[in-house]
């Protein structure tokens, strides 16, 4: 067809390690599920490939198709539908890690919808409805939505003293306010100062993903 026009969108998440999985559940859940919505009737199949096109792709295939047979079904199968999709392409989900992952972002999905909401696009068309939503009291558990989304998130969140250990190093422990509150190493921000005096590059400050 000459004279017809095509869209391709991409999509590229940039923070999945190789034979790994992403640090929170969160950021994945929304990205498949936009790039997924992108996906017209009438628009072709959706192309997905990491760098061997097995287990991060074969991770984002089954969480999205499950998303979409809750919907639907209201009832999934995780490993028979691993088991037929391996049949068309050997080793999708590479790591029993990456398997744990897929029920992680499910449980995500399921308590998002819980409490109310299942819309992660946060634009300025939607605040106003959202602020709405999140501050309606629950009266069977005393709470308002956003009470449960915070207590939520408390509750899910394992944070473990050798993922602090730069926070808790004897050359930092007055650099911290408190001792109850330290950066993730994964996300400290490290100062840039002289290298030949590492013990000054320290800060208790966190660097935040926001997209």
């Amino acid at each position: 067809l000459i004279n017809s026009e095509r869209f391709v969108h991409q999509f590229h998440f940039t923070n999945w390690p190789d034979h790994g999985v992403p640090l929170f559940t969160l950021p994945v859940l929304s990205f498949i599920r936009y790039s997924s919505d992108c996906n017209t009737e009438t628009g072709g199949p959706i192309v997905v490939h990491c760098s061997a096109g097995v287990g991060r792709t074969g991770t984002y295939i089954v969480i999205d198709t499950m998303l979409k047979k809750i919907h639907q079904q209201q009832s999934i199968n995780i490993p028979c539908f691993l088991k037929h999709i391996r049949q068309q392409r050997n080793f999708l989900v590479q790591t029993e890690e990456q398997f744990i992952f897929i029920y992680d972002v499910l449980n995500e999905a399921a308590q998002l919808s819980n409490i109310g909401y299942n819309n992660l696009d946060l634009n300025k068309y939607n605040i106003d409805y959202i602020i709405k939503t999140l501050n309606i009291y629950d009266n069977d558990f005393n709470l308002t939505r956003i009470e449960k989304q915070f207590q939520l998130i408390i509750e899910q969140i394992k944070t473990y003293n050798h993922q602090l250990s730069i926070g808790h190093m004897e050359e930092n422990l007055a650099k911290n306010r408190t001792q109850a509150i330290l950066p993730l190493n994964s996300c400290c921000v490290l100062l840039s100062t002289d290298r030949k005096k590492p013990d000054r590059n320290y800060i208790n400050a966190s660097y935040i993903h926001v997209s």
